[in-house]
């Protein structure tokens, strides 16, 4: 009974969410080529000056990235008709993923501080509910880490609609520079950083991979990790006046892009190899429209989207193969068991890579190019291209261990049938990795980019990059094997595998001391001294003078006359 229903859920929803995406579409390109946009106001109430608005905005960009988020949705809803299709309680996984969408899509239209949080905050509330879906002690640990590093941001949120109280207006429209404007783009950019996972609030991202495939599919591709980019992209025009702010981002962004990649390229998770690989695209992201590209960090959004969501169901598809193991080193021989699935995983992971004429070598090509043909400094331009070495090299190393080998997991092994309930979303998702980067960038994006000409060793430079990933892939899957019990690639294993100790620092580590002295507060303070000061010693005081009238009472007269006396001479 709820297998039926929820089939008919997930393929009424997958219908819908097709059409919408047509929908979109057509009126994404009817509103760009005519250049206007829609602005709906309705005033709620005005006090004292301000006035309570809801407001809604039509424009090509939240157009296009709500045809982004429907193409997706339809892609991994079809696939949880597969994937969870076992699943005792499908009808609430359905339910939970509809209203996550819907979330999304109204955080997408919302220009206004203070009825954006009610998407902001539902992408919160039901990303919690679905990472402890697996009712476990991992999901539910997990659950709390993303919950409460979530809500830094949210405070941040809030503190801004406080500050832009004097303004009168929380609409990025509206809003020039003040008085307040630095207090409020650092709040909005922190906002953004804890939402993108960006340092030091990254340790939720891979914690968060408890949650079944088809929602780290939606999270890691289109709905709750691009929140943060879209929010600080459509607050551009007040953050690009606080220097300061602008150049916090640009650090932090190359800052997490380094130790994303340098995690990866150590790290045994399948799912958590491609949710640092979100972490880093996330930092480019940023990292470009830190340094005024915020086109590009849109255009990387949307083909980064495709392709990342076709990663985690191919991920999700070797994992049912698997018998649910995730642990790369199991991996092997994966083209005999799931031939079609790897061609779309490697397809995918060079589109990652940026391979020339694939979906993200237009966005990320472009954005290495528009770097090198700026004047920045050294620090950047060495950071910005060892990060996107990394990228290469965990790319290189996934599809070097699901490839080559032999199947490492039991000795009597039941190969996976391929059906076409998961092979056409993956059909799908495949046309836009392949095809998505050529399309955004002939149809949006090509006006919008400057017109420039790279010289013929910057060009060959990027390739030498791409290069020096694979070879660098290439050592983390042969020459890594050999050496890894030396303390210094042990040390550096422990290191990297851990996120540079960010995730003991978030949970055992900081939480841990936290809870402890929260604990021993509650031990000497709340059940100690206040209690003896409190209840507990009144109650005993009082008992005392019961005691004491109730003796003499009892007693004769002669002997309390005799007690009274000798009181009265021992202290008189």
């Amino acid at each position: 009974m709820f297998f039926w229903k929820g089939v008919n859920i997930s393929l009424f929803t997958s219908f819908f969410l097709f059409f919408f995406f047509i929908f979109f579409c057509l009126s994404g390109c009817y509103v760009l080529y005519n250049g206007f946009c829609i602005l709906i106001d309705w005033e709620v109430f005005s006090m004292v000056g301000v006035c309570f608005s809801f407001t809604v905005l039509v424009d090509w960009v939240s157009l296009s990235f709500s045809a982004v988020v429907c193409i997706i949705s339809f892609s991994v809803v079809w696939f949880s008709f597969y994937y969870m299709s076992g699943d005792e309680y499908v009808v609430r996984f359905t339910w939970l993923v509809i209203l996550f969408i819907l979330s999304m899509i109204f955080l997408i239209y919302i220009p206004n501080l203070m009825t954006l949080l009610i998407g902001w905050d539902g992408l919160g509330l039901i990303s919690f509910c679905l990472v402890v879906y697996y009712q476990n002690f991992k999901s539910l640990v997990s659950g709390v880490v993303t919950v409460l590093m979530n809500r830094i941001g949210d405070v941040m949120i809030l503190l801004s609609i406080g500050w832009l109280l004097s303004v009168g207006s929380w609409s990025w429209l509206f809003i020039s520079d003040f008085y307040l404007s630095f207090y409020v783009s650092l709040c909005l950019v922190l906002a953004g950083m804890t939402k993108s996972a960006q340092f030091p609030f990254c340790s939720w991202l891979p914690a968060a991979m408890a949650a079944p495939t088809p929602v780290s599919a939606l999270v890691h591709s289109s709905t709750l990790v691009t929140a943060g980019v879209y929010l600080i992209i459509r607050f551009w025009g007040l953050i690009l006046l606080m220097e300061e702010v602008v150049y916090l981002l640009q650090v932090v962004s190359i800052v997490t892009m380094v130790l994303s990649g340098f995690s990866a390229l150590y790290e045994t998770d399948l799912k958590k190899i491609i949710a640092l690989s979100t972490l880093s695209q996330l930092s480019v992201m940023l990292f470009a429209v830190s340094f005024g590209f915020s086109f590009l960090g849109l255009f990387h959004l949307y083909t980064h989207a495709l392709f990342k969501a076709l990663l985690f169901l191919c991920a999700g598809c070797l994992i049912h193969s698997f018998s649910h193991v995730q642990d790369l080193r199991h991996l092997g021989s994966c083209w005999s068991l799931a031939p079609c699935v790897m061609v779309f995983l490697n397809l995918a992971n060079l589109a990652l890579c940026g391979f020339p004429f694939f979906g993200g070598f237009y966005s990320k090509d472009m954005i290495l190019e528009m770097f090198l043909w700026e004047n920045f400094n050294f620090f950047f331009f060495f950071v910005l291209f060892l990060a996107t070495s990394f990228t290469v090299g965990y790319s290189v190393r996934l599809s070097l261990f699901s490839v080559f080998g032999f199947v490492k997991h039991f000795s009597l092994f039941v190969k996976g049938e391929e059906e076409v309930n998961f092979l056409f979303p993956l059909g799908v998702l495949g046309l836009g990795a392949l095809f998505g980067g050529f399309f955004f960038y002939s149809s949006m994006f090509e006006p919008k980019c400057s017109f420039f000409f790279t010289s013929i060793s910057d060009k060959n430079f990027v390739f030498f990059i791409l290069l020096l990933g694979g070879f660098l892939g290439f050592f983390f899957f042969y020459i890594y094997v050999d050496f890894r019990f030396f303390s210094v690639f042990k040390m550096l294993s422990a290191f990297g595998g851990s996120m540079w100790y960010l995730q003991f620092l978030s949970t055992q580590g900081v939480l841990y001391y936290f809870f402890f002295f929260s604990f021993f507060n509650l031990s000497f303070i709340d059940r100690g001294y206040f209690e003896l000061m409190g209840g507990q010693g009144l109650s005993k005081f009082l008992g005392s003078f019961s005691f004491f009238f109730n003796f003499f009472s009892s007693k004769s007269v002669l002997v309390s006359s005799v007690f009274v006396l000798f009181f009265f001479f021992f202290f008189l």
